[in-house]
């Protein structure tokens, strides 16, 4: 009888085993979805402080200048949005005309493949930079 419960048991825990990987897969994606949705929040709060103050804020402003008061006007965003799913900073690297955001993926680092890939807005300037 032992030896009949042994495959049967096996068979369970691969089983599991399917199912718990399928629910990390699931979950990996809903956050680079979730990041994507994070960076379209950042440009629209980016685009709002250009038609405010006639400009992107500088690196040493930063994100961070999107949470306070700027030329006259109380933006919206709270510190908590300025961070990925994965809790890691968004990366913000302006010039005079553009302006790059991206999430380093899971991993937080730059590079990657799969759901480690960097998550860059706006898409537009992403084709033109890899041009």
């Amino acid at each position: 009888m032992p030896e009949i419960l042994i495959p049967i048991v096996l068979l369970v825990f691969v089983f599991v085993a399917y199912l718990f990987g399928r629910d990390y897969r699931a979950r990996d994606k809903a956050k680079a979805i979730e990041a994507g949705l994070v960076l379209d929040r950042i440009v629209i709060e980016l685009e709002k402080f250009y038609f405010v103050c006639g400009r992107y804020p500088t690196s040493d402003e930063g994100l961070q200048i999107l949470t306070k008061s700027a030329c006259d006007h109380n933006f919206t965003l709270k510190p908590v949005n300025l961070k990925d799913p994965w809790d890691t900073d968004i990366s913000y690297l302006p010039n005079e005309k553009l302006f790059l955001i991206t999430s380093f993926g899971s991993d937080g680092k730059p590079g990657g493949s799969g759901y480690e890939k960097d998550i860059v807005a706006p898409k537009a300037l992403k084709v033109l930079l890899e041009k």
